[in-house]
């Protein structure tokens, strides 16, 4: 294993506890937002759930990058990296068009 393939793990771990921290607040907001009566920390849980969807796009996508190439895929799977932005980047253009209507 060589240098980067330490760091694309160290990556991931920092990726999947942001992940865990923001369903983590995510959760506590829909509660506290419950019991208070507090639409608005109701809608900021759905903000921070939108936020661990794109992180969980980007472990996927960190995930299958990381892998080496093989007899099907004979550059390797770098492009999931890049696959992954593209995903996170429409999502975020069509929410964006959806909330101007």
């Amino acid at each position: 294993m060589d240098q980067h393939d330490d760091y694309d793990s160290v990556g991931d771990g920092k990726l999947i506890l942001a992940l865990l921290i923001k369903l983590f607040l995510s959760g506590v907001q829909v509660i506290g937002g419950s019991v208070a009566g507090s639409l608005s920390l109701i809608a900021d849980s759905l903000h921070n759930l939108g936020d661990a969807g794109a992180i969980l796009v980007a472990v996927i996508a960190r995930r299958i990058g990381c892998r080496s190439a093989d007899q099907r895929m004979t550059y390797g799977y770098k492009r999931a990296d890049i696959l992954g932005a593209l995903i996170n980047s429409v999502f975020l253009l069509v929410v964006g068009g959806v909330s101007d209507l």
